[in-house]
């Protein structure tokens, strides 16, 4: 009796859905960081420099992203300024203080939803919060117009960035890598 054995190679393709993962989480780590850079490069263009010290409190973050927290042209009236006191209590003034008076994080998280990105700026900056949100006190005297609206102009620019150029470079899933496999 004669035996028959045949052999066959079944070749199939499967998207590299392991690729494309890392490379999407890459990309959006990317993306929430520009849009943090989008956000203090257009608050910036509200806030104005009298002492530096306002400014000089974005620096360690524009440090961190690459993004140059010019502090422009101190007057000398200003620079021989040194304290903000407010009842009571003496606040340094200046570039370098400035970093003092804020502190920033990003966080990540994971849900069932996706992955959650968060992003916290805090600045105690009396005065700033002040000019901020509404007319500083008359007593101030600070030649700055208040509101800034910095904050309102920064979240626009964010809201824009994440609205109109993140879709256009997450990777697309047509562009998966397809792996070939073969089953003998």
């Amino acid at each position: 009796m004669a035996k028959l054995k045949a052999t066959a190679t079944l070749t199939f393709s499967q998207p590299n859905f392991v690729k494309f993962s890392k490379t999407l989480k890459a990309r959006l780590d990317a993306e929430h960081r520009n849009s943090i850079r989008v956000w203090l490069r257009a608050l910036l263009t509200k806030i104005p420099t009298y002492t530096g010290t306002v400014r000089g409190s974005y620096k360690p973050l524009g440090r961190l992203l690459r993004v140059a927290v010019p502090i422009g042209p101190i007057s000398k009236a200003a620079s021989m300024k040194k304290f903000f006191k407010y009842k009571g209590k003496s606040y340094p003034l200046g570039v370098a203080e400035g970093s003092r008076y804020s502190d920033f994080n990003f966080e990540e998280n994971t849900t069932s939803d996706g992955i959650l990105y968060k992003f916290t700026f805090n600045n105690t900056l009396l005065y700033a919060l002040w000019n901020e949100l509404y007319p500083a006190p008359e007593w101030m005297t600070l030649p700055s117009n208040p509101p800034w609206d910095a904050l309102i102009k920064g979240d626009a620019a964010r809201k824009n960035y994440m609205d109109t150029k993140v879709q256009k470079r997450l990777p697309k899933f047509s562009e998966l890598e397809i792996k070939t496999l073969r089953v003998r």
